[in-house]
């Protein structure tokens, strides 16, 4: 899948200034990654143009630690 190449995992929107943050780098509408345009920011996901193919990469859900084992004595 294609969106998988792509990991979005802020978006901030502030007055007329919108902004996310796709595979550690800060863009916004009309930048371009890996060949992909940023095409429009929303809620909770972001639409991108790959070669002509309309693609929609979700927020990602933050990764939460694993490690169960760790107690404070």
């Amino acid at each position: 899948m294609l969106s998988s190449r792509f990991r979005l995992t802020a978006i901030s929107k502030r007055g007329g200034d919108d902004y996310v943050l796709i595979n550690n780098e800060v863009l916004t509408v009309g930048d371009v990654i890996e060949g992909a345009e940023l095409m429009e920011i929303r809620g909770n996901s972001v639409v991108m143009d790959y070669r002509g193919n309309k693609v929609i990469v979700p927020l990602s859900k933050p990764q939460t630690s694993q490690n169960t084992n760790s107690r404070k004595r």
